[in-house]
């Protein structure tokens, strides 16, 4: 019997344009078709995730620096076998034991903290206050299968806590929208 491990990969971005959304469940990133009379196993996922706020003002206004005090932002990944039907995800913050359709609770499930604060106050002011995982790419070991035949649906979801109010408006003369950049991998194996 031989092992055959492979890595799926993708990767994605939204724009920030303020259509971001500020909870995101709809990122079925990519699907590993199952293999006929054989169980797959998943044994790692690695996630890149990157939230960012790009803030822009008009004429003199200024930057309201509770767009990145009061803000919390977590994101997740969950793994459903394929025949599960899932059509959403479950969302970090608001789902913090995910849903029991997926393969035993969240695959991922990690703070985001805002690391890189990039400020020009000269007129018009320009900032971008950009989040990642405090340990940088997410490496998660496990060992999650599915029966023979059957693949996995992997998700990507997060979920923002905006305390401020701002993150996807134009107030006071500045512009708060929210961007997004991600890459994900996952390793899986079956015997033939």
């Amino acid at each position: 019997m031989v092992v055959q491990r492979e890595w799926v990969r993708t990767t994605g971005q939204f724009i920030a344009n303020g259509a971001t959304p500020l909870s995101f469940n709809a990122g079925n990133t990519f699907n590993i078709a199952g293999v006929a009379g054989k169980p797959l196993t998943i044994l790692s996922v690695v996630t890149d995730l990157e939230l960012y706020i790009a803030c822009g003002a008009v004429g003199m206004a200024l930057i309201d620096s509770k767009v990145w005090q009061e803000t919390v932002m977590v994101f997740g990944t969950e793994l459903y076998p394929s025949t599960a039907g899932e059509l959403i995800s479950s969302t970090p913050l608001t789902n913090t034991n995910s849903n029991p359709a997926s393969l035993r609770d969240w695959a991922q499930w990690n703070r985001l903290y805002h690391e890189d604060i990039y400020i020009d106050l000269n007129a018009p002011a320009v900032a971008t206050i950009t989040y990642r995982p405090k340990e940088g790419t997410v490496r998660t070991d496990s060992r999650r299968s599915v029966a023979a035949g059957v693949g996995v649906d992997v998700w990507l979801a997060w979920e923002i806590q905006d305390g401020s109010g701002l993150i996807n408006t134009t107030t006071a003369g500045v512009t708060y929208n929210l961007g997004a950049r991600f890459n994900q991998q996952v390793l899986f194996e079956y015997k033939s």
